[in-house]
C-alpha cells in the first residue's frame, strides 16, 4: 500500500479515530479504526481486517483500544 495515498479523516463516533486511505491509482481502500476509550464501540464497517486476518461484518463491537486496518 502507498505511503502516498490520500488520506481522510472520517467522524465516525467521538471514541474512535477513524482514517480511510485510498491509492487513487489502483482504487484499494483502507480502512483504519481506532478506539480510543476504555468503552466497547460498534462499528459499521465490513471486510477484512489486514493485520488479524478476521472478517469484519456490520455491527462489529471493538473492543477498548482496539485498532483494525480493513480491507
Amino acid at each position: 500500500f502507498s505511503p502516498n495515498a490520500k488520506q481522510d479523516c472520517e467522524l465516525i463516533d467521538k471514541r474512535l479515530f477513524a482514517i480511510t486511505r485510498t491509492n487513487e491509482k489502483t482504487g484499494q481502500k483502507i480502512k483504519v479504526r481506532i478506539n480510543v476509550s476504555k468503552e466497547d464501540v460498534e462499528i459499521f464497517d465490513t471486510g477484512v481486517d489486514i493485520i488479524k486476518g478476521s472478517k469484519i461484518n456490520r455491527g462489529y463491537v471493538m473492543k477498548p483500544y482496539e485498532i483494525l486496518w480493513i480491507q
